[in-house]
């Protein structure tokens, strides 16, 4: 079966797994998208049954949560900037805590944590919940970045300050 038409089959039974009419439009594009880039990575690596590969990925979004399908096809820069400012966070932090931290000028983290708060306020709805928590987590670990003798530390990097002083033993 031609590939096109294996992709506008798949489309409408996604259709079908939408319950309101107000997702529909921009999940169906979003969802059709995906599976035209999903066949040029398989056309790429020269996979035998490219319908069985793109059927099987499809079965899998359907059956998915309405919010699950939305944060898995629908674009959100906002959150992935939340995303991106975090994990520097992260990484700034755990570099503190193995006594690798670099000088790093106050005005960077006040300008990561207004970004951190302002990108918050334009996630989209279906990312709200994952990114107050990054934001969160952020914002503590550029709190802990700018004053070590913080008591107050991510989970995260509690989770894995033990373990980052072990590894520098």
């Amino acid at each position: 079966m031609e590939n096109n038409t294996v992709i506008e089959d798949l489309t409408k039974e996604f259709v079908n797994t939408i319950p309101n009419d107000e997702d529909k439009q921009e999940l169906k594009q979003a969802f059709e998208k995906y599976l035209y880039e999903y066949k040029k990575v398989l056309e790429k690596s020269n996979i035998n049954s490219i319908d069985d590969a793109l059927k099987f990925s499809a079965n899998k979004i359907m059956k998915l949560p309405l919010y699950s399908k939305k944060q898995k096809l629908i674009e959100d820069e906002s959150f992935k900037e939340i995303q991106k400012i975090s994990s520097k966070a992260f990484e700034l932090a755990k570099k503190v805590v193995t006594g690798k931290k670099e000088d790093i000028d106050k005005n960077l983290l006040e300008e990561m944590k207004n970004k951190l708060k302002i990108c918050l306020n334009d996630v989209r709805e279906f990312n709200k919940q994952q990114a107050s928590m990054l934001v969160s987590e952020g914002i503590l670990d550029l709190v802990f970045v700018e004053n070590p003798k913080t008591h107050l530390i991510s989970i995260r990097l509690g989770k894995n300050a033990i373990r980052l002083k072990n590894n520098m033993n």
